[in-house]
């Protein structure tokens, strides 16, 4: 269940997302997890755009509210940690839990 709060802000950023619509021809919409970028993400998939939710760094168990409410409308969708990753399959590891961040610290503590 969304809070009053962020349910009343999702629903103050549907206006601006329709006016942006009309002005905008973005290719890719990409969130880094603030919910009021869930309106945007769903329009801009309807209008056929590629989507990209980057999920924060702090989330190492399970999606943010936003990312679960935007998860059927995101292209792309990529964590930071091996243990959600796990949870959700179609997520592209980045970051510090990524094999790529930790191979120099491998290299250093050899």
């Amino acid at each position: 269940m969304i809070g009053a709060r962020s349910d009343q802000r999702v629903r103050a950023a549907w206006p601006r997302c329709r006016a942006w619509a009309r002005a905008d021809s973005s290719i890719v919409i990409l969130s880094t997890g603030a919910g009021v970028a869930v309106p945007f993400l769903i329009l801009g998939k309807l209008l056929g755009r590629r989507t990209v939710f980057v999920e924060s760094i702090t989330r190492i168990e399970t999606l943010s509210l936003s990312a679960r409410l935007a998860l059927p409308f995101i292209d792309l969708l990529y964590v930071h940690w091996p243990q959600l990753q796990a949870r959700y399959p179609r997520a592209e590891l980045i970051g510090a839990g990524s094999t790529a961040a930790l191979a120099p610290a491998r290299e250093v503590a050899r």
